[in-house]
C-alpha cells in the first residue's frame, strides 16, 4: 500500500512539473495528467505483454 502512496506522489510531482509550475492552469494540468496517464499506461502494457506470468496473472 506504501508504494501505491508513494507511487502517486511521484506521478502528482510530474503532472505539475510538466503542467508549468509556476503557470499551471487547470488545462496545462490536465493535459500533463492526460500525457502522464498515457505514457504509465503504455509501459504497464507493455510490461505484461512481454512477462506472460504477469499477463497469466491479470487475466
Amino acid at each position: 500500500m506504501w508504494f501505491a502512496f508513494l507511487g502517486t506522489a511521484i506521478a502528482s510531482v510530474l503532472v505539475y512539473a510538466l503542467g508549468g509550475s509556476r503557470g499551471a492552469t487547470p488545462v496545462r494540468l490536465a493535459l500533463a495528467g492526460t500525457a502522464v496517464y498515457a505514457a504509465l499506461y503504455g509501459y504497464i502494457n507493455s510490461v505484461q505483454l512481454l512477462d506472460s506470468a504477469a499477463l497469466d496473472k491479470m487475466r
